[in-house]
């Protein structure tokens, strides 16, 4: 990835006389970028500055060499995460978009990094890219696993693993508190109530219901993955080669589809390698060895087409009605798609301008704006 170096400091600033109040700083250091462009070759270029050592850059260059760039989109430069703002409840204006939360070591591999910043920390910002937040630090290890957002976004599933285990932690964004349900080393897998009144994790080999209320946990018997949603009392399981639906009061499967049930196909061809679901559980994605698959649970109904087609690929992040796809984080792609499942109109740019790697993002907040990833005016 292309690597841009802090802003120069202006000798202009080094004339401010010892004891000048920060403030004053601040104003002479404003007042000089406004003067000087930042890039010459594109005068329209700008950064806005998150506390002393941070900046988003807008139409500061071109990254065409590596990748597309929309130069009106913000890129980020985190420095110091600790000058960043954190995901805030309170603030109406983080949630009028659905949101990707993703892992980034956002110092690592930067001049002058500490241990903090290049340690891996849990990001959020909206689909459209804006609106970055700090969302937790308050862990020490390298993230596995879906992050699972619970629906009214206060608390955050997820897993974290160091040398003393597997941590599955529960974390409140609003009182910063941090909950360990387990440290066995499994698989992490988190699928939330509808209405959060509790939660699923696996640790070890068993299965436990977290009761929100009485902060109690019971192991229970059910069938559940990292890509399952519970909607309207179902809970749809996506599973190694199929989807299985379950009544969730009853624990009874009710439904299922397997679409290469009847292919003929050997098992290997079979596997889902790659898979998603939609917020409410209606459209599952999938792809095999040879096929991309389209899977909508309400019809119990689904299209196949072959992984080079061009129909259906990399839907990884879906909306709420499947009309969007998302992929990221450090470069994005966001796609509007045709009814067919066809690419229609995409958008690319470049959001990470610091540290060495941000992955693991998943979806959440999925049902502001109607599910949309865009504003209309974007679309």
């Amino acid at each position: 990835m292309k690597k841009f170096p802090p802003l120069l400091v202006s000798l202009a600033l080094l004339i401010v006389l010892p004891g000048c109040q920060d403030e004053s700083a601040t104003q002479v250091k404003a007042e000089v970028e406004q003067a000087q462009p930042v890039n010459p070759e594109f005068p329209n270029a700008r950064r806005e500055y998150v506390g002393e050592h941070n900046y988003i850059s807008y139409n500061e260059y071109d990254d065409s060499e590596h990748f597309y760039n929309e130069q009106w989109r913000p890129r980020y430069f985190v420095y110091k995460a600790k000058e960043w703002p954190r995901e805030d409840l309170s603030d109406s204006a983080s949630y009028d978009l659905p949101r990707i939360q993703f892992k980034w070591d956002n110092g690592k591999s930067e001049p002058g990094s500490d241990a903090y910043e290049i340690s891996e920390k849990i990001w959020s910002m909206k689909t459209d890219g804006s609106d970055l937040r700090l969302v937790t630090d308050a862990f020490e290890g390298s993230i596995r696993g879906k992050m699972k957002r619970s629906p009214d976004n206060r608390y955050l599933a997820y897993a974290y693993a160091n040398t003393k285990g597997l941590h599955k932690a529960l974390f409140d964004l609003k009182t910063q508190e941090t909950r360990i349900l387990g440290s066995s080393r499994s698989l992490p897998i988190f699928l939330w109530a509808e209405d959060g009144s509790y939660l699923y994790y696996s640790d070890g080999r068993s299965y436990y219901k977290y009761d929100m209320a009485t902060k109690k946990s019971v192991e229970v018997d059910i069938d559940m993955t990292p890509d399952s949603v519970i909607y309207k009392n179902k809970r749809i399981v996506v599973a190694d080669v199929g989807v299985n639906i379950f009544d969730e009061a009853s624990n009874k499967q009710i439904g299922y589809i397997f679409p290469e049930e009847d292919s003929g196909k050997e098992i290997p061809d079979m596997i889902f390698l790659e898979k998603s679901i939609s917020p409410t559980g209606r459209y599952v994605w999938a792809k095999t060895r040879h096929s991309n698959i389209f899977i909508d649970m309400d019809k119990l109904t689904f299209k196949k087409f072959d992984k080079d087609s061009g129909y259906y690929y990399s839907m990884q992040i879906m909306s709420l009605g499947a009309k969007f796809r998302w992929r990221g984080p450090s470069n994005v792609i966001l796609d509007t798609l045709t009814p067919d499942g066809r690419e229609d109109k995409y958008h690319k740019w470049a959001v990470i301008g610091t540290g060495h790697s941000a992955t693991k993002p998943t979806l959440y907040n999925a049902f502001a704006n109607n599910g949309d990833f865009l504003v209309e005016a974007e679309q």
